[in-house]
């Protein structure tokens, strides 16, 4: 009898996990409907001004300024 309950611990755990499993698989799975992200018009990830934070902890003692001049000029057109 001790047997058939450790069985029956073992199948339940078993399924429960599978269930689980495969929820996880049809909640991650795409569908048709999505479409896929496209580039900004900025090329985000690009580095867009030579910053090297390492020589900038060792050489200086303020906080690097914001550049503004491309938000300026954007705003002037």
């Amino acid at each position: 009898m001790e047997q058939k309950k450790i069985l029956w611990i073992i199948i339940s755990a078993a399924l429960f996990l599978s269930a689980v499993f495969i929820a996880g698989l049809l909640w991650f799975y795409p569908s048709n409907g999505t479409q896929t992200a496209t580039k900004g018009e900025n090329g985000a990830g690009k580095a867009t001004v030579d910053f090297d934070p390492v020589e900038w902890v060792r050489n200086s003692n303020d906080y690097p300024g914001l550049d503004t001049s491309k938000a300026d000029q954007k705003n002037k057109n």
